[in-house]
């Protein structure tokens, strides 16, 4: 009797906490005080519990002049923390917020700066910020790296600093040179040592890159040491370490005149999301860099406008290729492919972030009211009570 009630135990202790994990919280539905005809969001990211999300995009006024918005929100109270607006630097055009970091103490915002609205005359600069927790700016630099122009797109807390990770790019006669590069910044955000600058091409739009440990994942559009302005590059994903040095690179299947979504994993797997209004392609790269077998199928979705890992797949933000329906959320199946439509949240979605089995997504309702929606477990069963 004894053995079998512990066997009865077992089993009702696996199967509650399979349940349990299944079962997802009530989500958390959030207005914004942002405008949400015109906001862009450019990055949303959790802090390592979950229990907070910055979030940083940018609102052209009627004079196309672009404001930068940056927050951070108390997921435990379910409220706005605090927001402020970036400064564009002195003598700069222009800032495009790229990553947001909440960390054990303070809050960062990684973003590149233009010093003229001229493409054929601006370079591009690279510039950090640090908050503490209260809102307070206490930091902000200028990241120097050698080059005509530095482009940041990751950045990550370690035990000896702040590492970023970017790519630069030089003109030269009739070709454009590329080079990736990565530096770690002390607490007042000055350099600890040289910056590793590696000049054998590199990563540009559209790409996603992420640092953990001591390596840099990054997908995308791969450029060459030397590119002209016909070159379109090729997909591919690459693992490099940050403090020098190649471990691999693996190509992928999407090409140049495909919409494509590119989104790292915090374990360095890539997801890479193309469509050429025929077929979707799902290329995973693992962080062995064997890279799966691509998936290419016929879907019903076209545009994509964000991505991110979910369960054993991604979560999109996509548009339907036919008709003049807004965006929707769509969850798709790494292994199969397999769509399927999330109706879970209100509102047209406009971007999504993930963090195990945490979620957020910011929808717009009523054509206006921008609102975050996030919560714990599984988004089909997503249900607010």
């Amino acid at each position: 009797m004894r053995i079998m009630h512990d066997i009865l135990a077992t089993a009702c202790s696996t199967l509650c906490a399979t349940v349990a994990a299944a079962a997802p919280d009530a989500p958390a539905r959030l207005v914004l005080p942002l405008d949400g005809t015109t906001f862009y969001v450019n990055t949303m990211a959790f802090s390592a519990s979950g229990d907070q999300l910055c979030l940083a995009g940018t609102d052209p006024d009627d004079m196309a002049t672009t404001t930068v918005h940056f927050l951070l929100i108390d997921r435990v109270r379910n409220a706005v923390a605090w927001r402020t607006k970036l400064a564009v630097p002195n003598d700069l055009a222009n800032i495009h917020p790229v990553k947001c970091l909440v960390a054990a103490d303070r809050v960062y915002v990684l973003a590149n700066a233009d010093t003229s609205l001229s493409p054929p005359i601006a370079e591009t600069q690279t510039h950090v910020i640090a908050f503490d927790l209260h809102g307070k700016r206490i930091a902000s630099a200028r990241v120097d790296v050698p080059g005509m122009s530095q482009y940041g797109y990751a950045m990550a807390e370690s035990p000896d600093g702040l590492r970023i990770a970017g790519y630069t790019r030089d003109r030269g006669g009739p070709a454009e040179r590329y080079g990736t590069y990565s530096v770690t910044l002390d607490a007042t955000l000055r350099p600890t040592g040289a910056p590793v600058v590696r000049k054998n091409g590199t990563y540009a739009y559209p790409l996603d890159a992420r640092i953990v440990g001591d390596s840099l994942y990054v997908a995308g559009r791969f450029y060459r040491a030397e590119a002209r302005d016909d070159d379109f590059g090729t997909y591919a994903a690459s693992r490099l370490r940050t403090g020098d040095g190649y471990v691999w690179s693996t190509p992928t299947a999407l090409v140049w005149n495909m919409d494509n979504e590119i989104a790292v994993g915090a374990d360095g797997t890539s997801y890479s999301l193309g469509s050429d209004r025929k077929t979707t392609t799902l290329a995973v790269v693992p962080p062995d860099g064997k890279a799966r077998v691509p998936l290419t199928y016929r879907s019903a979705f076209c545009a994509t406008d964000a991505i991110a890992p979910y369960g054993e797949g991604i979560v999109a933000v996509r548009q339907p290729c036919t008709g003049k329906e807004g965006y929707a959320l769509v969850s798709i199946a790494a292994a199969t492919g397999k769509e399927e439509r999330l109706t879970a949240i209100p509102g047209e979605p406009l971007h999504v972030a993930t963090q195990g089995p945490i979620w957020a997504v910011l929808a717009r309702e009523n054509g206006s009211t921008l609102v975050l929606h996030a919560g714990t477990g599984d988004l089909r069963q997503a249900a607010y009570h």
